[in-house]
C-alpha cells in the first residue's frame, strides 16, 4: 500500500476487495494479513463509517488520536488522517467493513431532518464512536451477508442506496449528543454547497433554470457552468433523473395515485411524466404498479 492512500477511490484501483457501490455509495469488506499499515497518510473524501471485525484500527486527526477495537464501529467526518493498522494477535488477520456515503445522499437526508450548517459543533471532534446495539447489529450482519454473496458481482443500485440511507437513519437516531448531526452537517462545507443545496431542495418544484440560477444567487450562465462541473450532466437532465427516481420510490413504498405522484415531483402533466417513465424504465408507471403487487 502507497503511503498516500486516498477513500475510497483506492477500492475501485483495488477490485481484490470485495465491495458494493452505485455512485459514491459503496460498502467494503476490508480484509489483509498486511502488517506495514503504519501510519498511512490517509485522505477520506466522504462520510465514513468503520466497523472493526478482527485487529484495531488508529485513526489521528487535527484534534486528536481515536484507536477503534474489535467489535467497535466510528463515524469519522471527511478529511486527513494519520491511519495505522494492526492485526489480529488470533489469526494475524485485519478485518472491517467499511462504509462510505456521499455528500448528496447525507445532503438529502439532511434536508429531510432539518440539519443545517448551524448544526455545526465546533468543539465536536472529526471522529465519533457507534453504539453498536442490536438493532445496529441486525443491520451490521445484512451488509456483511451481502458483501459475501454473489451479490457483489451484479450489485443492484435500488438496495444499495436505500442500505445506504437505512445506515444514516441508525445513526441518527442513536445521535444523543449532537456530534452525529454534526458530522452530518460538514457535508455542506464545500465551495458549492448553497447550489447544491437548492437543487436537492427544490427538484421536485415546477421552477425553472433561471428560478434555481436566481436562488443559487448566480447568473444562468454561472449556474449552468457550476452545475455541469459538479454532477457531470445538464441540470435538465439531472433534474428529470432525479423525478423518476422519486417516482420509481414513490411507486414503491406509496399508495398515491399516478396523477399525484406526477404532480408531487413537478412534471408539467401526467402525460409527459408516462412518456418519461417508460422511456427510461421501459415500462408504463401502472405497469410498474402491478407488476410490484402481482
Amino acid at each position: 500500500m502507497n503511503k498516500n492512500i486516498t477513500f475510497p477511490s483506492y477500492f475501485n484501483q483495488n477490485p481484490n476487495f470485495r465491495s458494493l457501490y452505485i455512485g459514491s455509495e459503496q460498502f467494503v469488506n476490508y480484509t489483509h494479513g498486511l502488517d506495514y499499515i503504519k501510519n498511512i497518510q490517509l485522505d477520506i473524501k466522504l462520510t465514513f463509517l468503520v466497523y472493526v471485525i478482527k485487529g484495531q484500527a488508529r485513526f489521528m486527526g487535527p484534534d486528536g488520536v481515536w484507536e477503534v477495537d474489535e467489535g467497535k464501529a466510528a463515524l469519522l467526518r471527511k478529511g486527513g488522517y494519520i491511519m495505522s493498522e494492526s492485526l489480529s494477535p488470533l489469526d494475524g488477520r485485519f478485518k472491517a467493513f467499511l462504509f462510505f456515503l456521499s455528500d448528496d445522499l447525507v445532503r438529502e437526508f439532511c434536508i429531510e431532518k432539518g440539519i443545517t450548517q448551524s448544526s455545526i459543533n465546533g468543539e465536536t471532534e472529526c471522529v465519533h464512536f457507534i453504539e453498536v446495539g442490536d438493532m445496529m447489529n441486525i443491520y451490521l450482519n445484512s451488509v456483511m451477508l451481502m458483501l459475501d454473496s454473489e451479490i457483489t458481482k451484479k450489485p443492484d443500485s435500488d438496495l444499495i442506496k436505500v442500505k445506504a440511507k437505512e445506515l444514516l437513519h441508525h445513526l441518527y437516531l442513536q445521535d444523543t449528543t449532537g456530534e452525529i448531526e454534526s458530522i452530518f452537517a460538514h457535508s455542506w462545507d464545500s465551495a458549492d454547497s448553497k447550489l447544491k443545496q437548492v437543487v436537492l431542495q427544490n427538484y421536485c418544484n415546477k421552477i425553472s433554470i433561471d428560478q434555481l440560477a436566481f436562488l443559487s444567487g448566480m447568473s444562468v450562465s454561472n449556474f449552468k457552468r457550476r452545475f455541469e462541473k459538479l454532477y457531470n450532466t445538464s441540470p435538465g437532465k439531472w433534474i428529470k433523473e432525479k423525478r423518476l427516481e422519486k417516482s420509481k420510490f414513490e411507486l414503491t413504498k406509496t399508495d398515491k395515485t399516478i396523477h399525484e405522484i406526477s404532480d408531487s415531483i413537478g412534471f408539467s402533466s401526467q402525460s409527459h411524466f408516462i412518456q418519461a417513465f417508460k422511456a427510461k424504465f421501459n415500462v408504463t408507471p401502472l405497469q410498474f404498479h402491478k407488476q410490484l403487487h402481482s
